[in-house]
């Protein structure tokens, strides 16, 4: 377990102190001989102190080595503590979900993510952040605790790019290239506030993406959707017009993916390199045709390791030529009623109709 230290309040510029602290050995129902604990550092972080038993510093890698111990007595060898600084940023994810919507008719595959972050660095004293502090570091080029935005890889050919938190559109948004990868783009999202220790923030972004690249037919005939299962998120306390440096992704506490097919897709199967439980779900879209319900892959995790964060799941599924053909027949259905009520409502006489006598009168006067 990694927490910060203090658990108090620390000044805005002031070093991040944290502290590792679990037990040296990993249970295991099986009889061990020999167990050994490796606590890894980044490469910027400095180490302050460890306390353990036969706790070393590798002189090799830097990192703290305990053991080795022999037996899995937890009991007897205790835990392990190991302090040190780190100024990175460290933001985690408690709750994501990525939503593709796939429409085989317009060719496109809707992309959203909805990000629900907290800055788990020491909080800050106070409620606000320190304008004039924040702009001192701004101009000497220090550094301070402060999240200020976030770099998200997008394919080349996004389009249509939003972000919106509860409060509507967020303008702070820009795709750039990556130097170095020409099929990829860089989306960096700005804040409405810079995000201090213990501050969170909600948004919801996405983006189009042509559906030909992700979708296959093959030959027996079923469909095939293949996409990221994940994409990372990267927190930078760099400024807007600042490079996205960091390389630490946010931690993902709670996520959610939502595949959303097209209406009379049947026998729907999920495939991945990794264990994955599914659930499929119906919904209903305000455009669908009326009686259908859309089928919806639901893959939920927790605590999802950094290796998952390039994995891809495909989901495949059947789709017959008259479920195809299903929404155009209902839209023609509905510009056929349409008309034929327009008809109906131009042949009716809404006015009164002229009294007789007073139109033979009319008539013999003129």
């Amino acid at each position: 377990m990694v927490r910060p230290l203090p658990e108090g309040n620390v000044a805005q510029t002031d070093d991040q102190r944290w502290a590792w602290d679990d037990a040296l050995l990993v249970a295991s129902p099986y009889p061990t001989r020999k167990q050994k604990t490796i606590v890894a550092l980044d490469k910027s972080a400095r180490l302050v102190r460890y306390e353990g038993t036969r706790g070393s510093l590798s002189d090799e890698s830097g990192n703290v080595v305990f053991g080795p111990f022999a037996g899995s007595d937890r009991e007897a060898v205790g835990n392990g503590r190991v302090v040190y600084v780190s100024n990175a940023e460290h933001l985690e994810a408690t709750h994501v979900r990525r939503e593709y919507f796939a429409s085989h008719w317009d060719d496109t595959l809707h992309v959203s993510d909805s990000f629900d972050v907290r800055n788990a660095g020491p909080q800050t004293p106070g409620h606000a952040v320190d304008s004039v502090q924040r702009m001192m570091t701004r101009f000497t080029g220090a550094r301070d605790n402060l999240v200020k935005q976030f770099a998200q890889h997008v394919p080349v050919d996004a389009r249509e790019v939003f972000f919106v938190d509860a409060i509507g559109n967020v303008s702070t948004s820009a795709v750039d290239r990556v130097p170095g990868s020409p099929g990829k783009r860089m989306l960096r999202l700005k804040p409405r506030f810079p995000l201090a220790g213990g501050w969170r923030y909600a948004w919801r972004h996405g983006y189009r993406l042509p559906l030909g690249q992700h979708l296959r037919h093959d030959a027996s005939g079923r469909f095939r959707l293949r996409v990221p299962f994940i994409e990372p998120l990267v927190a930078s306390a760099a400024d807007d017009k600042q490079p996205v440096r960091s390389e630490r992704t946010a931690a993902v506490l709670a996520y959610e993916l939502h595949v959303t097919l097209p209406q009379g897709a049947r026998n729907v199967a999920v495939h991945a390199a990794f264990d994955a439980e599914y659930s499929v779900q119906r919904a209903k879209h305000y455009l669908d045709a009326p009686g259908v319900a859309r089928p919806v892959v639901v893959v939920a995790m927790r605590n999802v390791p950094p290796e998952m964060m390039r994995e891809h799941v495909v989901v495949s599924y059947d789709l017959s030529w008259a479920a195809v053909w299903l929404k155009p027949a209902a839209v023609a259905a509905c510009v056929l009623a349409l008309f034929a009520l327009a008809s109906v409502v131009g042949r009716l006489q809404l006015g009164l109709a002229p009294v007789a006598g007073k139109a033979k009168a009319k008539a013999k006067a003129d």
